[in-house]
């Protein structure tokens, strides 16, 4: 999806995800973890976000971009513990949710979990009681 410029696939994988993901509280907000501004201009568009924004809508659910990115920094090719070294310090809440405490965090791909642990950390010191999340693939170290 993201190599090729397919966002189109983004309606797929969001139907497979709404398949696989247990209903939720209606009060649950769909968000994502936010790509690297960099990768966005030369993809022209951020996969994680069309993905969440397709399976809120499948859901019946409300979606918002609670994160924003604030490093660029690339995790392809760094190891696990350069991966949770940087993913605490590349993200900040953008959007504070004042109308609920629960959210499903969406990312498009995990290597070791980092970006939802530190996404999953920001929306807790937010406010949010009940952090969820679901990821389309897994890559191994």
């Amino acid at each position: 999806m993201k190599f090729h410029r397919a966002s189109s696939a983004s309606k797929d994988i969001a139907r497979y995800l709404a398949g696989i993901v247990p209903i939720l509280p209606c009060d649950t907000v769909v968000t994502y973890a936010p790509t690297a501004h960099s990768r966005i201009r030369k993809r022209g568009f951020d996969q994680s976000k069309l993905i969440a924004k397709e399976l809120a809508r499948l859901k019946g659910l409300k979606f918002i971009s609670v994160f924003e990115r604030v490093s660029s920094t690339r995790q392809l090719g760094a190891n696990r513990k350069q991966r949770f070294e940087q993913a605490n310090s590349s993200f900040k809440v953008r959007r504070v949710l004042d109308d609920t405490d629960k959210i499903l965090i969406i990312d498009d791909v995990t290597t070791s979990g980092a970006t939802i642990e530190a996404l999953a950390k920001l929306a807790k010191k937010s406010g949010a009681t009940t952090v969820d999340a679901s990821v389309f693939a897994q890559v191994t170290d």
